[in-house]
Parts: structure tokens; C-alpha cells; sequence
């Protein structure tokens, strides 16, 4: 049976507790093999970091004669190469540009076959071109960090891919979407703007206009807790 991938298993605990070097790699690039380990038809490898374009284009060469570079979110083909340049592989390469990516990075993908020698031979190639290798769930943490993901669909990632049922599955895809950050985000407006009148009737005890009233402040607190009760 194939284990998880890492980035699987710690995605969540890579956001809310986070790796000591990982923080100390912002801005570096950062790869890992982004599918579970064991031997399988296909590999994905995954990198991420402002040199995952330059670092593609070092260790993949396209098979077309016409090549003029890596359009943006298209599958090239071609053959990747060792850290000492030799052909290693027939894979398929592309390129996705921050911010509009699973990072808000440069990410670059390489889907090769998924012997373990292989991927090893090619995460090889990726360090000794620079590129740090990833923490666990460190792609995770970055999408967080730039704010293409909130807590809860990072959460979401590692129940996906654990998911035992459609219907488990169908519930983590909707946090995935971001449907419950949406409505706690809602539930926490609703209480900032409570906690904000509460400071001016505080700073203004004297005022003759009422500041909060009081029937004001139990419905947006019942509204609250009718909300978070649903949830």
C-alpha cells in the first residue's frame, strides 16, 4: 500500500505549528515529490520559489524543435536530465506563475514515471541547482502564508486526500472552497462591530445618545452563537 505524501499529512500542522528552517527559507525555492511514495505509473514533482522557471528550464528539455519557452499552465514534453546533465527520463513539464498558483508562488510541475530512483534521481538534480527540499507540508504553509488558502482549507487538503467516502470527500471540497472561512469571517465582522460600539460606550458613558443599545447588542450576540451553533 502507497503511503501518503507528506505535504499530505502535514499540511495542516505545517501552517498552524510550521518548520523552524522552513520560515527561515521565505523566498527561496523549494521542491519535493507532490505524489504519494512507492513505485507507480507517474510522479509529480513539485516546485515552488521565484527560480522554479529557471530551475525547469535547467533540468527539462523539450522534445519539440519549436520550442520558444514554457506557456504559462500548458503540458510540454521532453526528457529530464540528472544533476550531471545526462537524460534521465521522458516526462512532461509546465510552468504556473504566482500569483495564481497552489502557493501564490512560481511553481513548476514535472510528471515523470514513478519509479523511486527516478524521483530521487530528479529531486537530485533540482538541489544541486539551489533549490532547498520542502518541509513537510510546506507548500501548504506558503499558500497560506500568501493568502491563497485560510486555516480551515488547509485543513480541508489533508481530509480530502484521507477522505474515506464520496460524501467525506464532497464536505472537504466545500472547505477546500472556502465556505466555512466565509462564514466564520461573517460571524467575526458581526462580533468586531459589536466589540467596537462597546469601546465607544465605554470611552462615552455620558453621551446622550445611546451608543449601544441593549436590545442591539443581545440580537447580534443570539445571531452569533445561532451561527456558530449551525456550524
Amino acid at each position: 500500500m502507497k503511503k501518503a505524501s507528506a505535504e499530505g499529512r502535514g499540511s495542516l500542522q505545517a501552517v498552524e505549528d510550521g518548520d523552524p528552517q522552513a520560515g527561515k527559507r521565505a523566498g527561496t525555492t523549494i521542491a519535493a515529490q507532490a505524489t504519494p511514495a512507492g513505485s507507480g505509473g507517474i510522479a509529480v514533482v513539485r516546485l515552488s520559489g521565484p527560480d522554479a522557471k529557471s530551475v525547469l528550464r535547467a533540468v527539462f528539455k523539450p522534445s519539440s524543435a519549436s520550442f520558444a519557452g514554457f506557456v504559462p499552465w500548458k503540458l510540454h514534453h521532453g526528457i529530464v536530465l540528472d544533476r550531471d546533465g545526462e537524460p534521465l527520463d521522458d516526462a512532461l513539464g509546465v510552468f504556473m506563475p504566482g500569483p495564481k498558483s497552489f502557493t501564490g508562488e512560481d511553481c513548476a510541475e514535472i510528471h515523470c514515471h514513478g519509479g523511486q530512483a527516478i524521483v530521487r534521481a530528479l529531486l537530485e538534480s533540482c538541489f544541486a541547482r539551489g533549490v532547498q527540499p520542502a518541509a513537510r507540508g510546506e507548500f501548504s504553509r506558503r499558500a497560506f502564508l500568501n493568502g491563497r488558502m485560510d486555516l480551515s482549507q488547509a485543513e480541508a487538503v489533508a481530509e480530502m486526500i484521507a477522505a474515506p467516502t464520496r460524501e467525506a470527500a464532497a464536505l472537504s471540497f466545500r472547505r477546500l472552497e472556502g465556505i466555512l472561512g466565509r462564514r466564520v469571517e461573517a460571524v467575526r465582522e458581526s462580533l468586531e462591530g459589536l466589540r467596537v460600539q462597546m469601546s465607544l460606550a465605554v470611552d462615552f458613558p455620558d453621551d446622550e445618545v445611546e451608543c449601544l443599545p441593549p436590545d442591539h447588542f443581545r440580537r447580534v450576540c443570539q445571531q452569533a452563537c445561532e451561527a456558530l451553533s449551525k456550524l
